[in-house]
């Protein structure tokens, strides 16, 4: 177990086979690659899009049209089949789910946590069909479980 960090984002995840990167102000990409099959193509993986909304944007932004919004600006998705439930943070947060098609036929759940200084945590999930879906499910679930945003 290793703690992740980046900006004001810092998470606990495994060692092996993670990646963390900046995808914009705010903005971050937490992938996990299949690594006992090393050979797959590429985008056979499971990954977190997590962003972090101040305040001030998220107060500009109408609540109907929030979630829409930032699974289409960070996942390629759009509208909902079902809903989801996650801990994030210590709390339970419902979201949304659906099959996507980008890179190629997955798995996205979706939500937005508050934060304490009125803001929100984006924090999407995908998953690759042929992933092992319960490494996947224990990979998303440590990072909900031990995310920390640091104060701006």
């Amino acid at each position: 177990m290793k703690t992740w960090s980046l900006e004001r984002l810092s998470f606990q995840a495994s060692d092996s086979g993670v990646t963390l990167r900046s995808i914009g102000d705010g903005a971050y990409e937490v992938n996990l690659v299949d690594t006992a099959a090393p050979t797959a193509p590429t985008g056979w993986s499971a990954w977190i899009n997590i962003v972090v909304v101040p305040a001030d944007m998220l107060s500009s932004i109408p609540e109907a049209v929030r979630m829409t919004m930032f699974k289409g600006t960070y996942m390629g998705a759009g509208p909902a089949e079902k809903k989801a439930t996650r801990s994030i943070m210590g709390q339970s947060i419902e979201g949304d789910a659906q099959q996507g098609t980008i890179p190629r036929p997955c798995h996205l759940e979706a939500f937005l946590a508050p934060l304490p200084d009125g803001g929100a945590l984006f924090f999407g999930t995908r998953v690759v069909d042929g992933f092992a879906s319960d490494v996947a499910e224990a990979f998303f679930a440590q990072v909900a479980a031990s995310i920390t945003v640091a104060p701006e």
